[in-house]
C-alpha cells in the first residue's frame, strides 16, 4: 500500500485507471498508455487486484483491469494521492480558514487554460468564494460532460474529499463497462 504513495510507476497506473474508469484495459494497453514496462505493470496490477483496488475481468482470453470503486480502499488511495497534490499547492491562510468551516460540502481547485479556479459546493454561501449549491452544480456537470470529466480527473480537493468523491460518483450515469456493479 505504501508503494502507491512513493512509487511513480504505481501512481501513473492508478491515475491512468482513475482517468479511464469506465473502460477496462489489458496489462499491455495499460503499460503502453502509461509508459510503464509490461513487467512492472503486471506486478502493480496484480498487487492492486490482491488489495481489491481493481477488478480483473476475463473477456475472450484477455484479462482486463478496472478500478473497483466499491472497495473503500480505492477511495483511500485516491484521497492520499489527492493529499499529496494538495500539499504542492500554495493555499493562503484565509482560504484554509474558510475550508475548515465547510461541513456540508467540498471545495475544489483546478486550472484550465492557465487560470486557477476554486469552487465551493455547499448549501451555505461562503464569503469571497464562488459557491454553488449541490443541486445546481450537479445540473451544470450533467449538461457539461467535458467539465465533469475535467474536474473528476484533474481537480484537487481542498476539503470534503469523501463528499466530493460520492457526489461525482453518483453523477456518473453508467458505472463501468463490462463490470456488473
Amino acid at each position: 500500500m505504501i508503494k502507491i504513495l512513493i512509487d511513480t510507476k504505481t501512481q501513473k497506473i492508478f491515475w491512468f485507471l482513475w482517468q479511464n474508469r469506465k473502460e477496462p484495459y489489458t496489462i499491455r494497453e495499460t503499460a503502453h498508455k502509461t509508459g510503464v514496462s509490461y513487467g512492472s505493470t503486471w506486478s502493480i496490477l496484480k498487487e492492486f487486484e490482491n488489495l481489491g483496488i481493481v477488478y480483473g475481468i476475463e473477456k475472450k482470453k484477455a484479462h482486463l483491469y478496472v478500478l473497483n470503486f466499491e472497495n473503500p480502499l480505492c477511495f483511500h488511495v485516491w484521497s492520499l494521492l489527492n493529499a499529496l497534490k494538495r500539499e504542492s499547492l500554495k493555499i493562503d491562510t484565509a482560504l484554509r480558514e474558510k475550508a475548515e468551516k465547510i461541513e456540508d460540502g467540498f471545495i475544489i481547485h483546478y486550472s484550465t487554460e492557465g487560470i486557477c479556479k476554486i469552487i465551493c459546493c455547499s448549501k451555505k454561501c461562503v464569503d469571497n468564494l464562488e459557491t454553488v449549491v449541490p443541486e445546481d452544480f450537479k445540473r451544470i456537470l450533467q449538461k457539461k460532460k467535458e467539465l465533469y470529466n475535467y474536474i473528476w480527473n484533474n481537480s484537487i480537493v481542498l476539503t470534503g474529499e469523501k463528499k466530493f468523491y460520492t457526489f461525482m460518483w453518483n453523477i456518473a450515469k453508467k458505472k463501468v463497462i463490462g463490470v456488473g456493479t
